[in-house]
């Protein structure tokens, strides 16, 4: 293939075909220019003026071609045109962009047809010079996709207390970031918040630019503080869209533990037509010790998969209440039974992952004047009096054990927790003496004999494995 000199990209549609293109290279010669390349030519969705929807991989789109000419012909004729004393390489010429065929797999319901052609003809024929523009998973569990989607993502800036921890775990995955943010200031309920202090942190967590701030008015009055999460949410989701495949859409006080398993999760709903993943989170309720919380739980101390919502959508998806949104869901959970309840009609669970793979919810692990402030002003604020509660999670942290022995007699799913430790969490201090205290707290005196049978019975059910 002959060296480059100068390079030029062309934007083919049904109004300037190869044809036009053809007419054009004269006077591109005379520019200077040795190499031209081109949008996709594949068969797009008719009128598409992009060409990246395409629909069919294995024809040239006809509508490039003249009304006299077949589009593989006028294609032939484009890729034969002289720019100058070096003939250029065909393979130059009409080299697509690397995103050409990964773009085609827009449609879910033509993604498997396209995805066996484009997997057959690499398997046919390995050398050919298309070979890259189909990029195809080397690993069994995803050989079903044949692109990396681009993510982006959003997140309101409100809540500095988890801040840094959340971003930093999937800052990697993400291509941009918007930062949506009240530009006055003020929460949903119209209270104020400590948005300067969030702005100055992400900042500060931005090394490679990724992070794009757009103010707007999301305090508004007279509508419920869940419309304005909703409202604030979903004009966040329609600037995280453009230019992205699928937007991920993490409150800042959820973290991912393991980015490479959720990633391989949202690569799969991508691969399998879906337009929303609903991933599983642990919800924590106190923090007890070092590595040690009060963990949302069944009556019976197992643990359950906490579903806020979708946890990333596909571009454009219009979200119905808070990030709920999207109709074909690709759920993950602990098991095949543990199910988000707000799905309408039921779903299945699709993948089983460990539960130490889940996203941390920390959104109760603050200090007292933050869970004051966050009860005052976030969407829920009006959905109940939280004066009760608030006391019951100030006590819940005077005596974490003796709460998490209640939890089959508690009426309230807040209250029905279990101990447990975070890995990657160590123990500042021993670990036993940490036990022992609590035990005490929980028991208090009594014949030696009742106690031994009281901490066995708590050490079975609610403390977790050494």
């Amino acid at each position: 293939m002959s060296q480059p000199r100068a390079t030029m990209r062309l934007q083919l549609h049904r109004a300037f075909g190869f044809a036009d293109a053809e007419r054009l290279v004269p006077y591109f010669a005379s520019l200077g220019i040795s190499h031209l390349y081109v949008s996709p030519i594949l068969t797009a969705r008719a009128g598409s003026m992009h060409g990246y929807d395409v629909v069919d991989p294995t024809r040239v789109n006809p509508e490039l071609g003249a009304h006299f000419l077949p589009g593989e012909d006028a294609a032939r004729r484009l890729v034969n045109a002289r720019l100058g004393p070096v003939r250029p390489d065909p393979r130059a010429l009409l080299r697509p962009r690397d995103d050409a065929v990964a773009a085609a797999a827009d449609d879910a319901a033509q993604r498997p047809a396209l995805l066996r052609t484009a997997r057959d003809g690499l398997a046919r024929c390995p050398p050919s010079p298309l070979a890259r523009a189909v990029r195809l998973a080397r690993r069994p569990d995803l050989a079903a996709r044949a692109m990396i989607p681009r993510i982006n993502a959003y997140i309101l800036a409100a809540d500095p207390a988890w801040l840094a921890e959340s971003v930093r775990s999937y800052y990697e995955l993400a291509h941009r970031i918007v930062v949506s943010y009240d530009g006055s200031g003020r929460s949903w309920t119209g209270k104020p918040l400590p948005v300067d202090d969030c702005l100055a942190w992400l900042k500060s967590l931005d090394p490679q630019g990724k992070l794009d701030f757009r103010p707007g008015d999301y305090a508004r009055a007279g509508h419920h503080p869940m419309e304005n999460d909703t409202h604030q949410r979903q004009q966040a989701l329609r600037q995280a869209s453009d230019g992205a495949d699928w937007v991920i859409q993490l409150d800042t006080d959820e973290v991912v533990p393991n980015l490479r398993v959720f990633r391989e999760s949202l690569l799969e709903a991508d691969a399998g037509g879906h337009d929303a993943l609903v991933y599983p989170a642990r919800w924590f309720y106190q923090r007890i010790g070092a590595g040690l919380f009060l963990e949302g739980s069944s009556r019976l101390w197992r643990r359950l998969a906490s579903y806020p919502g979708p946890v990333a959508v596909r571009a454009g998806v219009e979200l119905r209440l808070a990030r709920q949104g999207g109709r074909n869901l690709y759920v993950v959970g602990f098991s095949a039974g543990n199910l988000p309840l707000y799905s309408l009609p039921p779903v299945r669970v699709r993948k089983v992952v460990s539960v130490n793979d889940a996203i941390l919810h920390f959104g109760w692990i603050r200090s007292d004047n933050e869970m004051t402030a966050k009860l005052t002003s976030w969407s829920h604020a009006h959905d109940r009096d939280w004066s009760q509660p608030l006391r019951r999670w100030r006590r819940a942290a005077r005596h974490p054990l003796l709460t998490a022995a209640l939890t089959p007699l508690q009426p309230d799913r807040l209250e029905r927790v279990r101990i447990s430790r975070i890995p990657g969490y160590r123990q500042q201090g021993s670990q036993c003496a940490t036990m022992q205290s609590l035990f005490r707290r929980a028991t208090g005196p009594g014949p030696s004999f009742w106690r031994r049978r009281w901490t066995a019975c708590l050490a079975r059910h609610c403390l977790p494995p050494r």
